[in-house]
């Protein structure tokens, strides 16, 4: 690589930075298309990993409980005076 470089430098001794910049990139545009891809690939998995974790954060984690308990109640000809008292005594 250092004597790629050093040809790269040599060819645009005379010409000005800007030519050598170019020269550089168009030496190695595999590499940074590489690179490039690299991110890319890196920013999907990211985003993929980020809405299966908000997916998973929202999803309720509730567990049924059902309990059967005894009610007493009162029977309306009760309150009227009238009748048998309820079963409970009520």
């Amino acid at each position: 690589m250092a004597e790629r470089l050093e040809e790269i430098v040599t060819r645009c001794e005379g010409q000005g930075r800007s030519n050598m910049i170019e020269e550089f990139f168009k030496a190695h545009q595999h590499t940074i298309a590489a690179i490039a891809a690299a991110g890319t690939v890196g920013a999907v998995v990211t985003s993929l990993w980020l809405a299966w974790s908000a997916r998973r954060a929202d999803r309720t984690r509730l567990k049924p409980h059902a309990d059967m308990s005894e009610v007493p109640y009162l029977r309306s000809d009760h309150f009227s005076g009238g009748g048998s008292p309820s079963p409970r005594g009520f």
